[in-house]
């Protein structure tokens, strides 16, 4: 994760979108211990930061294993239009 010295940078934010980096199309569903390993983060904030994302409507959770939704496509889609 890229470290940054501005006094309003949001780490929080930062491990969040960290969260969502490694679903790719090999790795379409993937359990806590697993993108635990693919962020060098912690289990326990991988946990907390995957049930935000989950309460937001980013990630859904099944059987242990998490995945993306449309609305993180919605969210590119949006951002690629608007560029």
């Amino acid at each position: 994760m890229a470290d940054s010295s501005k006094k309003d940078f949001v780490e929080a934010l930062a491990r969040g979108l960290e969260v969502i980096r490694p679903f790719d199309r090999i790795h379409v569903k993937q359990t806590i211990s697993q993108i635990s390993e693919r962020t060098l983060l912690a289990r326990p904030t991988v946990l907390r930061l995957l049930l935000t994302l989950e309460d937001l409507g980013y990630v859904r959770s099944q059987d242990n294993f998490y995945s993306l939704t449309p609305k993180v496509v919605r969210l590119v889609l949006n951002s690629c239009y608007q560029n």
